[in-house]
């Protein structure tokens, strides 16, 4: 019997809306910027799944604090460290070292 969304198994949501694609998993590991802006440029999707984190807007100001439960998709990575994640199609800024980053879905899509 699987677990619902609400039930949290979004590790196995995400494994069956993915199947058939070449997945690399980054559960629960720390990423560095660096890493996670070379599988972009190589054609994989990110997506990070974070909880009580810091959001920026594109000025690098705070735009929303403690921000509870919440996967955003990662489009990139500047060149001061943060990472470029979209939420809601709207462009936001996390810092790459903030403590709420819980983990991270690599996957390539054929």
């Amino acid at each position: 019997m699987q677990k619902s969304l609400a039930g949290g198994d979004w590790n196995g949501f995400l494994h069956r809306i993915c199947e058939g694609t070449e997945q690399i998993h980054g559960i629960a590991e720390r990423r560095n910027s660096d890493e996670i802006q070379e599988k972009i440029d190589q054609g994989y999707t990110i997506t990070v799944g974070c909880f009580d984190f810091d959001m920026y807007d594109k000025n690098k100001k705070l735009y929303a604090e403690d921000v509870g439960g919440h996967y955003m998709t990662i489009t990139g990575v500047t060149d001061d460290g943060y990472i470029e994640v979209s939420s809601w199609g709207e462009k936001y800024y996390i810092k790459s070292d903030d403590p709420g980053i819980d983990d991270y879905q690599i996957v390539k899509f054929e």
